[in-house]
């Protein structure tokens, strides 16, 4: 090998160093990339023999905040768990009944490194909307009525303040309602629908579009003919209705997130349990893409990456478990995760938020383990996975004999000439002479025999069988999907690469002299 042959390849060594040192191996061609989930611990809380239910989840600062209610008093009553980040471990908890009637934390959002949360007394007689912040076990937790008859079930924090979804009770019937509030939970300004006649309404998820700013408030419409998704859009500066957008969708739509071009994705279903949907609309609210997710039904979303990562319910093995979809923005859907399959129960999500820090996930749900609803906290981290999928198609021949008995009726004419005797009487007449000179006429009988033909119609009936050979062609379709861990591409990693293929080359120029 010569001096500038050694030079080109050390030289071409050196930049492959560099680029290995700089960049992530690119994909190879023919894979995809998705995201795949660990879980890094799962805990469980059952503070009562009753109902209690883990809605929302959030972190400020580094702090796990679980937020939804439990049954001690004997109805539902406010309840947060302060728990360790790292490992779920329990720090603090902090509950209150409000009310004396059921009281529960839907959902959670950060403004400043602050929690707020937001919850209702859900009751007829006195329903009311709360605001919840100051959840630091070292400071005094601080709840605001705020002050409408009516039920608090979602929270959006945009540039400096809150955003406080529910339903606004307004002559025995519900509507939209939406309250901007400051930091310190000052109203700033309030949006009310005038709701659809005949009909209770209200948001349980708000998503702002990422490419108009407007608050896509979504939820239900509940009437005689039963329950349609509802969607009203709104400006969050004038706090004033921009368009409603019906789809025309049975059900409750549940939760909204919307992606960097501004596309919006809702989901909901018929209920909890099935019936579950995905709709992805354009910014002026017309429907692009829809997906029926089966038994599915999402009712936590979040986007990481280009990716759509639900959190819901799937019937598997005999039990409703906890379920993660990922899917890319086209609404393909590119893997599951179950996540209670040790669990034989049911296991739901429902409303409230879950908590994305980087690659770690913070989800919120519950079982019935016990026998009764009891609180489960998942910490989950994403990781990128490549996949691929080869499509192997399998002809195979079968060759069936099959036998059956067939009846042919056959109808055939002929004609059978029979000679058959025929008496008739004719009538013949004679002249007699006689020797007197006398004439006398005379008919006198006599018998002719005749032949005729006779053509008659003779039906035979035939039974055959017959052997039937029929070659069937069948053809499989059979999916393999590989998977394969995206390991970053550290320097190290580069040089060791590196290094290996000088050793090979360095073999090769050993062979050759």
């Amino acid at each position: 090998m010569g001096f500038r042959a050694i030079l080109s390849l050390s030289l071409a060594l050196a930049i492959m160093v560099s680029l290995l040192s700089l960049s992530s191996p690119p994909t190879p061609h023919g894979f995809s990339l998705t995201l795949g989930f660990n879980v890094l611990w799962v805990v469980y809380s059952d503070p009562s023999t009753g109902d209690d239910m883990a809605l929302a989840a959030c972190a400020p600062g580094g702090s796990l905040l679980v937020f939804g209610f439990d049954s001690r008093p004997g109805d539902y009553q406010f309840r947060v768990e302060f728990r360790n980040v790292s490992t779920g471990a329990p720090l603090y908890v902090w509950s209150w009944d409000p009310s004396g009637f059921n009281d529960v934390i839907f959902d959670c959002d950060v403004l400043d490194d602050r929690a707020y949360a937001v919850g209702a007394t859900l009751t007829w007689e006195r329903p009311r909307a709360y605001v919840i912040t100051g959840l630091d076990p070292r400071f005094n937790v601080e709840v605001r009525d705020l002050d409408w008859s009516g039920f608090a079930y979602t929270v959006e924090a945009k540039d400096g303040y809150l955003y406080v979804g529910g339903g606004d009770l307004r002559e025995s019937r519900l509507v939209f309602r939406v309250d901007k509030l400051d930091a310190n939970l000052g109203l700033v300004a309030s949006y009310k629908s005038v709701g659809l006649e005949g009909h209770h309404m209200g948001v349980f998820d708000m998503v702002f579009n990422k490419a108009t700013g407007h608050i896509w408030a979504v939820g239900a419409a509940a009437g005689g003919g039963g329950n349609r998704w509802w969607i009203e859009v709104i400006d969050p500066q004038a706090m004033e209705l921009v368009k409603v957008v019906d789809p025309g969708v049975r059900g409750v739509a549940m939760t909204a997130i919307s992606d960097s071009e501004g596309f919006v994705y809702v989901m909901g279903g018929e209920d909890i349990n099935r019936g579950g949907y995905l709709l992805k609309f354009d910014k002026e609210g017309n429907v692009v893409a829809r997906l029926e997710l089966g038994e599915f039904t999402a009712t936590k979303a979040t986007m990481i990456g280009d990716f759509l990562v639900l959190a819901g319910n799937e019937r598997r093995d005999g039990y409703y478990r906890h379920t993660i979809y990922v899917l890319d923005r086209d609404l393909n859907i590119l893997g599951k995760t179950y996540l209670s399959m040790d669990v034989d129960a049911n296991s739901y999500f429902m409303f409230g938020r879950m908590w994305v820090d980087g690659s770690k996930v913070y989800v919120a749900g519950s079982d019935m383990k016990p026998g009764n609803a009891r609180w489960v906290v998942y910490a989950l981290e994403a990781r990128e996975v490549m996949q691929t999928t080869v499509t192997t198609t399998v002809t195979t021949t079968v060759i069936r004999f099959l036998t059956y008995t067939t009846t042919v009726t056959e109808t055939r004419l002929r004609t059978v000439t029979t000679t058959q005797p025929l008496t008739t009487t004719v009538y013949v007449t004679t002249t007699q002479v006689r020797e007197e000179t006398a004439t006398v006429t005379v008919r006198e009988p006599i018998t002719v025999t005749l032949t005729r033909d006779v053509t008659r119609t003779l039906t035979n009936t035939v039974t055959e069988t017959k052997m039937i050979e029929r070659e069937v062609v069948r053809e499989h379709t059979i999916t393999l999907t590989t998977t394969i861990e995206r390991l970053p591409t550290t320097p190290v990693v580069a040089l060791v690469i590196a290094l290996t293929l000088i050793a090979v080359v360095a073999l090769l120029m050993l062979r050759r002299h």
